[in-house]
């Protein structure tokens, strides 16, 4: 179940308990009104209906809380599942390239290098899943025992500065840590609190860290573990869920945050020599070691690539920069601005940019989400690099389309019931190859899943189509999913091609059964 649709159960449920309730007082006045003289009928009735009224608000408050608590697993599981594919798609990538790429001994130690440190992360997102899950299911004193604190902080500050290759000064004590903090508790648990709290601090302290730990001792029963960095903090307001089970912070200011390592420059300039014109390519993905090795990739195959960490970053170049970028590769999982909102703004911006999705969330919702937002295409993580470079090139394709279409000589119109290039009906005009549709004097720039559920209805003109069909015949997806977002489809289409969008002639809805596109509506009816 998609966010939007959450929100729209919340307040159902809302407004239906307000309901029962407001139903529920209207009876209980109604039974004073009628039983007012008869003192026992009188105080049972009140009793009586008092009950209903307080199962009524109990029942929806748990309802609702439920609801709430499934959204912030969901968003729980989707980063879990991001953290394990993400190093395993990246390791795959290296291996990919090493098998099929010519190297230098140089480079082929720095890839065997990432893909070493990709192992650590993994291995290390894969205790803290299990460790999680032990905890969960144990009892949480049952593993108790001494723990000395100063040696657990010791160590784990020890193990995050190897872990992300940092100096002393970038990591450090302010003091140090008293001798003798013995405490009682898992050390398992106790390390892997403070190793993420040591984790977040340098992933959201940007280029210059500069992290002091401090451990003191306030009092004889109490222990005071301090990190300070110059990261973008947590909002007053949220400090007080942050420890509630599956909750993650949704700010604004998270955009703010920087990738792990900068990339470093073109690695294969010289593979432009003698083209007449590179391919501009923007991949924007917060993982480092990934989008060194797409960018690695994209220009042995003689693109130019600019890699960016941000969202916010890339609708700047492309909207308020006019970058000229023939080809967009987009992450979903995003710190600040997710794939989903880059995609939306962009399209709502009417910037076309051939774009491909690369997300390691592979659920039918979450693909029908994507194309709903206007990507092109959608690949998920771990993937195959000949399928990625494939699909770029049939991206980059549709735009050298786009870019020669002024040259192109119009192609002879087709009849009703093929799949044609060009497509005419009433006063309106398709033209597939170039995703415009023309009429009315204007011309609607196409996403190419818009061109391809309007060519679908095309070739079925004059038959209902069911949803279930499109989902399978459009998307190729081929398990329950939510349908609704094809409602979302058609009602852009329909603000393209009827006169009156809330009156639809052509673009018709048949009620149980689904759509159905009339290209003469007056001969057919």
């Amino acid at each position: 179940m998609r966010i939007t649709s959450r929100t729209k159960a919340i307040a159902f449920f809302i407004t239906l308990g307000a309901c029962l309730v407001a139903l529920a007082i209207f009876l209980n006045i109604t039974w004073i009104v009628f039983h007012w003289r008869q003192v026992v009928p009188l105080v049972l009735g009140i009793i009586f209906f008092g009950v209903i009224i307080a199962g009524l608000v109990v029942n929806t408050i748990f309802i609702v809380r439920e609801i709430r608590r499934n959204e912030r697993q969901d968003s729980f599981l989707n980063a879990v599942t991001h953290e394990l594919k993400t190093p395993v798609t990246s390791i795959r990538l290296y291996l990919e390239t090493l098998q099929s790429r010519t190297l230098d001994e140089a480079k082929r130690r720095d890839f065997y290098r990432i893909m070493l440190e990709d192992s650590d992360r993994l291995l290390g997102m894969i205790e803290q899943v299990l460790k999680a899950g032990e905890a969960r299911h144990a009892s949480r004193r049952r593993n108790w025992q001494e723990v000395d604190f100063a040696r657990v902080a010791r160590e784990t500050l020890e193990l995050a500065r190897l872990r992300h290759n940092l100096k002393s000064e970038a990591l450090r004590f302010g003091s140090e840590p008293p001798e003798d903090l013995v405490v009682m508790g898992n050390p398992e648990e106790l390390r892997t609190a403070v190793f993420n709290l040591l984790d977040n601090a340098i992933k959201y302290s940007g280029e210059n860290k500069n992290i002091v730990v401090d451990v003191r001792t306030p009092n004889i029963d109490s222990i005071f573990f301090s990190v300070r960095d110059q990261g973008i903090g947590i909002p007053r307001v949220e400090l007080k869920r942050i420890f509630n089970r599956f909750y993650r912070i949704q700010s604004p200011a998270t955009g703010k945050v920087t990738g792990r390592r900068r990339i470093g420059q073109h690695l294969y300039d010289s593979l432009a020599a003698g083209v007449s014109r590179m391919s501009r390519v923007l991949v924007v993905e917060d993982e480092a070691h990934l989008a060194q090795g797409l960018r690695f990739n994209l220009e042995a195959e003689g693109h130019s690539v600019h890699v960016t960490d941000k969202g916010e970053e890339a609708l700047t170049l492309l909207l308020k920069n006019n970058e000229g970028f023939d080809a967009l590769i987009l992450d979903v999982m995003l710190p600040g601005k997710d794939g989903f909102t880059v995609a939306r703004e962009l399209r709502q911006a009417q910037n076309y940019i051939p774009l491909l999705m690369l997300t390691a969330r592979t659920r039918p919702e979450d693909v029908l989400q994507g194309f709903e937002s206007g990507a092109d295409d959608y690949l998920a993580k771990p993937f195959d690099l000949a399928i990625l470079l494939a699909r770029v090139e049939s991206l980059l394709r549709r735009k050298n389309w786009l870019r020669n279409s002024g040259a192109a000589k119009p192609e002879p119109l087709a009849t009703e019931g093929e799949s044609p290039d060009l497509f005419q009906f009433d006063d309106r005009t398709v033209d597939f190859a170039n995703l415009q549709l023309r009429g009315g004097g204007q011309v609607f720039q196409l996403t190419l899943m818009e061109a391809e559920l309007l060519r679908y209805l095309i070739r079925n003109s004059g038959r209902p189509v069911s949803r279930k069909a499109i989902l399978q015949n459009v998307w190729n997806l081929h398990e329950d999913t939510d349908t609704r977002a094809i409602d979302n489809f058609i009602v852009r289409l329909r603000r393209y091609i009827e006169r009156e969008p809330s009156k639809p002639r052509h673009l018709v809805t048949v009620r149980g059964l689904g759509y159905q596109f009339v290209p003469n509506p007056k001969t057919s009816r």
